[in-house]
């Protein structure tokens, strides 16, 4: 199964996105967070990350 994390703060992002590509069979892992973002990656083994660039514990550019 393809699997998705989207990192960002905003929980209607990530509503949209769980909405989304779940319903295409995609298993939608999501944080708030860059220190969830990190266990979410590393824990799930996601195919695509989308991340925000501003979190709330630190920037997206400097995770990627």
């Amino acid at each position: 199964m393809t699997t998705l994390l989207v990192v960002d703060d905003e929980p209607s992002i990530l509503y949209s996105f769980r909405g989304v590509f779940a319903e295409n069979g995609i298993q939608v892992l999501t944080a708030e967070t860059v220190a969830e973002g990190l266990r979410q990656f590393h824990a799930g083994k996601p195919d695509v990350v989308v991340l925000d660039l501003k979190l709330p514990d630190g920037s997206g550019l400097e995770v990627f």
